[in-house]
């Protein structure tokens, strides 16, 4: 996921786009393994937040 991320260059990427390429096609979306996920990555990553949410968007570093 957080290569996808770095790939996008700054810009907002959907979580649908995430979920289609990080995880298998079948994932529901409603799982909320990609809040889980972001959360993890955000606690490893430290302060300050670098995953920023874009509201109706998805997220960008």
């Amino acid at each position: 996921m957080l290569e996808e991320l770095l790939r996008a260059d700054g810009a907002p990427v959907t979580a649908t786009h995430l979920i289609e390429k990080v995880w298998d096609a079948h994932l529901d979306p409603f799982s909320g393994v990609l809040k889980v996920v972001v959360h993890g990555l955000r606690r490893k990553l430290g302060a300050p937040a670098v995953i920023e949410t874009v509201p109706g968007h998805g997220y960008r570093i």
